[in-house]
């Protein structure tokens, strides 16, 4: 099957996060960050290394113990590759190594070995924005109102957009297209799974969605740092 590299941006080193907020989005921008995919355990706030940390890739099930394959399709930590469980065409990847960023078509495994090899990270979720289209159906209606978050590309640039109040989703793709995205995918999201935080260029903290009850369940963090 062919496969599509949709965007790929390189920077220099440095290690920051800019935050800007519109009225309906609130936009974490990395400015060379090393970023990773940790799983299992959360990485704790109190680490002032890093500089943004949110639930990634979703989980299959609600399981007292840590299983690789609860986590949806393929995902690098560390430059490991694990096959997570089935995903289908609605799915694309998100990758990062060496400073080079990736949002590209599934199956790649060419993409992924290379991305594995050297050290990189990677996750699979599901496409909210695909070369600029809203692609339907999509994974939420349009009418469910709640937070929402995705990874995306705007003007060449790689951030992390979240609705700025709980809205309906349509209300939220919308916002996302006004804004000029041109790739985004989905990051998990609910009462507990969207626990995360963010440390501005003064190393203040900011917890973004509080602990709750669902957090003990979650696998898998996109993790950002200096």
């Amino acid at each position: 099957m062919a496969t599509t590299l949709l965007s790929c941006t390189v920077h220099a080193q440095s290690g920051v996060v800019e935050r800007e907020q519109t009225n309906r989005l609130t936009v974490y921008r990395p400015i060379n960050a090393r970023l990773d995919l940790v799983t299992q355990t959360m990485p704790s706030s109190d680490n002032d290394s890093i500089l943004f940390c949110a639930e990634a890739a979703f989980t299959g099930e609600l399981l007292d113990r840590f299983e690789h394959h609860n986590i949806l399709g393929p995902h690098i930590c560390s430059g490991v590759l694990y096959q997570g469980y089935a995903y289908n065409e609605r799915y694309g990847c998100f990758t990062w190594a060496n400073g080079e960023w990736r949002f590209a078509t599934l199956p790649n495994d060419e993409l992924l070995d290379s991305v594995a090899a050297s050290g990189g990270m990677a996750f699979t979720q599901y496409w909210v924005v695909r070369d600029g289209v809203v692609p339907r159906p999509q994974i939420q209606k349009d009418e469910r109102i709640t937070f929402y978050r995705v990874i995306a590309e705007r003007d060449s640039q790689l951030c992390i957009i979240e609705s700025t109040h709980q809205m309906p989703y349509g209300q939220f793709l919308d916002a996302l297209v006004d804004y000029g995205v041109t790739n985004a995918l989905y990051m998990d999201m609910g009462s507990g799974w969207n626990h995360s935080f963010y440390r501005d260029s003064s190393n203040t903290l900011t917890i973004i969605h509080p602990r709750a009850a669902a957090s003990r369940y979650c696998t898998n963090w996109l993790t950002m740092y200096k």
